[in-house]
């Protein structure tokens, strides 16, 4: 299901001519994910972060800039995938359907 959902996502965002990039999230890759997230809040288009259940520290600090941001461009989406973890934060996926 989650390749279903990764390849339905990356697929929709080409059919809005928005650029999708993912990131595989685990050993070290929280800082390639800050500079996406970075670019697309200010450009334009998709970041999707798979694999969210290995990079748990991370999504305090991901939900704060994503929410706290002064300004996200219009197109810019953030999509995660993860598996099922008793230490995932509830508060993320509260937030999930926030736009500003």
């Amino acid at each position: 299901r989650v390749r279903e959902a990764v390849v339905s996502t990356q697929s929709t965002g080409k059919l809005k001519k928005l650029e999708c990039r993912s990131i595989s999230m685990g050993q070290g890759q929280e800082v390639h994910a800050r500079r996406l997230l970075q670019n697309f809040m200010a450009v334009g288009g998709w970041v999707l972060l798979q694999n969210c259940h290995l990079a748990l520290g991370f999504l305090d600090e991901l939900l704060e800039t994503v929410t706290t941001s002064e300004e996200s461009h219009a197109n810019f989406r953030l999509w995660i995938t993860t598996e099922i973890h008793p230490k995932f934060p509830i508060n993320f996926l509260q937030g999930s359907s926030l736009s500003k």
